[in-house]
């Protein structure tokens, strides 16, 4: 045994590829006009025990001159493996 990645669950996702980003994606949508986004920071998402943690960071301007600039935390949780594979929460 020696330290590094675990083979059994392949190799880790890129930010923002994969099935959880797609979804929070969406919910991301819903709430904030893509339109009004000004920068998307993505981390890269943890796999431990069936499951993949996700975060990114949206700023928005406000519309008005002169602005506040706005920073959402968005995190989701998928079900990868199991008997609830595919089960996401925001």
């Amino acid at each position: 045994m020696g330290a590094g990645p675990d083979s059994r669950f392949g190799p880790p996702v890129a930010p923002g590829r994969g099935p959880g980003w797609a979804k929070l994606a969406e919910a991301v949508a819903v709430e904030v006009p893509p339109a009004e986004i000004e920068t998307i920071y993505l981390f890269r998402p943890l796999k431990r025990e069936g499951r993949e943690w996700g975060t990114a960071v949206v700023t928005r301007r406000a519309t008005e001159p002169g602005g506040r600039l706005r920073v959402y935390t968005a995190r989701y949780m998928l079900i990868v493996r199991g008997k609830e594979r595919g089960r996401f929460r925001v």
